[in-house]
């Protein structure tokens, strides 16, 4: 039995519980290996990871070729050998295999790394593997980043099942491409960890009974439906009702909360706001008024700063734009004048504006 472990690539993803039984190092899933029988393991392999099947016959076929390169037997061996090119141990092959797929996925590079001339140069001067293949963009996508994957996912998995709560996050947005998506973030007391275990494409109606179906989907597949302590959001109805439907206790996503509560304050000012957005959008679209701003700004020895627009979903945006205003409020009166613009604000507007920043920077 322990020898053909040995001699076995299937063992490099599993561990040994005892002579009947073996531990999956991805999914920790207990099979039977009674007898010495190998069966179940390359079945499990092939049925739940077929990823690492895959890499054991790679590394299977790297060990015969390196098994048949052929040897010269003479005085000059250590001469002549030092300049046949080996492939690598399977050991040795793999761990080079990870750090590359790692580099990758850490770096956000590109799978076509791989085929560029500079980085295929720098391959062939790493003199401390001879002979290392390196893998093609296909084995990358189709074999190293599954594994590489399927292993950090069985990482995690670990780590939650020794959490006692796990409290999520999530929320839903649209791309510019207007498609819709949704992320679900796990919070657990492992050193303060953090774990994206969630961000689709969410193709249905943005209903309670769907994102509630979508949460209960996620929370199954990390295998912590009963250890969701609370869930946090924004305010919207549709997310507020679906996790109440998945009986989950639900927290109102702080920064939101504190952004309707300022929102709906500043509707007392709506008049003074719209037109401060009004003077912003008309520097940002007109080329000639945007110069002879900050023509202005020079002469009047201001900071070269740009007017700031706000984003409704963004109170802290609305101080933003108006701090910045007051900034450049000499230079925008003189520049607005010039251009003999109705846009400028009244004194008492400017007044309004200068007395609310000190009202608002609290919440920044």
């Amino acid at each position: 039995m322990a020898s053909k472990r040995k001699h076995s690539k299937v063992w490099n993803f599993f561990d040994s519980v005892d002579e009947k039984s073996a531990k999956c190092k991805y999914c920790k899933t207990v099979l039977s290996v009674a007898g010495g029988s190998q069966g179940n393991l390359s079945r499990h392999l092939k049925n739940k990871h077929p990823a690492a099947l895959e890499e054991t016959k790679r590394q299977t076929n790297e060990s015969r070729q390196e098994a048949n390169t052929p040897q010269i037997i003479g005085p000059q061996q250590q001469v002549i050998t030092s300049f046949i090119q080996r492939p690598p141990a399977a050991g040795k092959a793999e761990k080079i295999d990870r750090q590359l797929v790692r580099m990758i996925a850490k770096g956000h590079h590109a799978l076509r790394i791989v085929e560029e001339p500079d980085f295929k140069q720098l391959i062939d001067d790493v003199s401390n593997c001879p002979g290392y293949k390196m893998p093609t963009r296909k084995t990358l996508s189709n074999v190293l980043l599954p594994k590489l994957r399927d292993e950090i996912v069985g990482s995690v998995k670990e780590k939650m099942e020794l959490a006692s709560a796990v409290c999520l996050t999530t929320d839903c947005w649209t791309s510019l491409a207007n498609e819709s998506y949704i992320a679900v973030t796990a919070h657990f007391i492992e050193s303060e960890a953090t774990v994206m275990i969630a961000c689709e494409a969410f193709v249905e109606q943005h209903s309670g009974q769907n994102l509630c179906a979508f949460l209960q989907k996620i929370a199954e597949r990390w295998s912590i439906e009963n250890k969701i302590s609370a869930v946090v959001s924004d305010n919207a109805a549709n997310i507020v009702n679906a996790i109440k439907t998945g009986n989950w206790p639900h927290i109102p996503c702080f920064a939101h909360s504190l952004n309707l509560i300022v929102q709906k304050g500043l509707r007392e000012i709506s008049v003074v706001q719209n037109k401060v957005k009004f003077i912003v959008e008309f520097f940002n679209r007109s080329t000639f008024g945007l110069k002879k701003l900050k023509s202005t700004q020079t002469q009047l020895n201001l900071p070269d700063l740009k007017l700031i627009q706000d984003v409704s979903t963004r109170w802290n945006s609305t101080f933003k734009m108006l701090e910045r205003l007051v900034v450049l409020k000499d230079a925008l009166i003189l520049t607005l004048s010039t251009l003999r613009s109705e846009l400028n604000l009244s004194q008492n507007e400017w007044a309004i504006v200068e007395e609310l920043l000190p009202i608002l920077k609290p919440f920044m």
